[in-house]
């Protein structure tokens, strides 16, 4: 990409399009787990508490497309991924066993036509392999069946942002495999049998619970259907603020990419390639190209960011040399000399105006998360060049469990099947 091409990161407040037809944003994702069993009568309210949901996450991050992760059980998770569908959202669903042997835990033709007719609407799907060291899948073993379910779950919280509940707060079973479980996942950490193997990020990740109350067929309960209340982990009483800044700055990405690549696609003849050349960029698989374009943006905006503090330390330098020079000419000539009383007052207000903007622009700290994230696309893309299929996110910042947790989550989700644009195939071992 040329520097020519490039555009200047937009200031806050600046109009920027919407979307674009090669979307190169960072979604936020949305998991979701709950009951087979609903209560029919419930689930107007409970429609209308997702879509409640997903409605103020939309406008409170409205750079950001909304990605829903629904294994499509019966029930909850089938509701979920209709409601996401009239909000204008995609879902991914990946599938706790080979299809086949899942169709078989539907209870009615209806449930099974409905998760037919979502898994061709889905934006990918594919079928979870067995966890880590776990024995092979036989669908006539229940406990291999709860165990692939118990897999599901840890591939969504491990993959989501938030996790949406549609729970009746019943605990979790010390041998269940269903809503509970993936509760406390989620507030608790993933347990080692669910995650990937040594060297991986060793500390457990946790997260937000949105939880929708909800009753199941045939069990007493007395709470209000469709109550949402917020659920941090129990040892982050704080972990809402935090993670609300963390969408905060991801949405900022989001509005920087739109800007910088409406404005770089527009006619300038750009070539994305920029890991391996443009000499090259026809011969890469398309979920490398995909890789390649993220990382050019990122990039870029790194580059820009880090030029933007620069000029704004250059520019604090030049205004504080013209303050000081002008009160040692006001000294030395005496009291007569008013003007250089207010060019030094001038230089030393237009100093702090630009040290307050320059903060509030976070010119310096974009630069840091957005080379962060380009290194770790670029470590991923050789990854995946060398035919080596994990997850830089599981090895990348293991250090930094705060505030660049968001570019782990960006990694993840970006490597995870699904989430590139569309249709990008799986690189052959071949």
């Amino acid at each position: 990409m040329t520097e020519a091409a490039a555009s200047p990161v937009l200031a806050r407040g600046e109009t920027v399009p919407t979307e674009l037809p090669s979307d190169r944003r960072l979604p936020l994702v949305i998991g979701v787990t709950g009951h087979r069993d609903l209560q029919e009568s419930d689930l107007p309210a409970l429609r209308a508490r997702l879509r409640e949901v997903f409605e103020e996450l939309a406008r409170r991050h409205p750079h950001t497309p909304l990605w829903l992760l629904s294994p499509l059980a019966e029930g909850a998770d089938c509701l979920a991924a209709e409601v996401a569908l009239e909000c204008g959202m995609e879902f991914i669903a990946p599938l706790p066993m080979p299809r086949a042997a899942y169709e078989q835990d539907f209870t009615t033709p209806e449930a099974l036509a409905k998760f037919r007719e979502l898994l061709r609407q889905a934006r990918a799907t594919f079928e979870l392999p067995p966890p880590p060291d776990a024995p092979l899948f036989d669908e006539r073993e229940q406990a291999s069946r709860d165990r692939q379910y118990c897999a599901a779950a840890a591939f969504v919280v491990r993959h989501c942002q938030l996790l949406i509940a549609l729970w009746d707060g019943v605990p979790a079973k010390p041998d269940g495999c269903g809503t509970a479980q993936a509760v406390q996942f989620m507030r608790h950490g993933v347990p080692a049998e669910y995650r990937p193997r040594a060297g991986a990020v060793p500390a457990y990740e946790t997260g937000l619970v949105y939880h929708i109350a909800v009753r199941r067929r045939g069990q007493p309960w007395s709470g209000e259907p469709a109550a949402l209340a917020i659920l941090p982990p129990p040892d982050q009483p704080l972990a809402r603020g935090v993670e609300e800044r963390v969408w905060h700055a991801v949405d900022g990405l989001n509005r920087d990419v739109l800007a910088y690549s409406a404005s770089s696609a527009a006619g300038n003849g750009v070539t994305w390639s920029r890991l391996l050349g443009g000499t090259v960029e026809g011969q890469l698989a398309p979920r490398l190209r995909a890789i390649d374009e993220r990382f050019a943006v990122v990039d870029a905006l790194a580059a820009r960011c880090q030029r933007a503090t620069r000029r704004v330390l250059i520019l604090l330098l030049v205004l504080s040399f013209a303050a000081a020079m002008a009160l040692q000419l006001h000294l030395a000539r005496g009291a007569a000399t008013g003007s250089f009383v207010l060019i030094y007052a001038g230089a030393l207000a237009a100093a702090l105006v630009l040290y307050v903007w320059a903060k509030w622009a976070r010119f310096e700290a974009r630069h840091r998360d957005y080379r962060a994230l380009a290194e770790g696309l670029r470590v991923q893309f050789f990854w995946w060049l060398a035919g080596l299929e994990e997850s830089v996110a599981d090895h990348y910042l293991r250090r930094q469990q705060g505030v660049l947790q968001w570019v782990r989550n960006a990694l993840r989700t970006w490597t995870m099947p699904g989430g590139l644009d569309p249709p990008w195939p799986p690189l052959s071992k071949g």
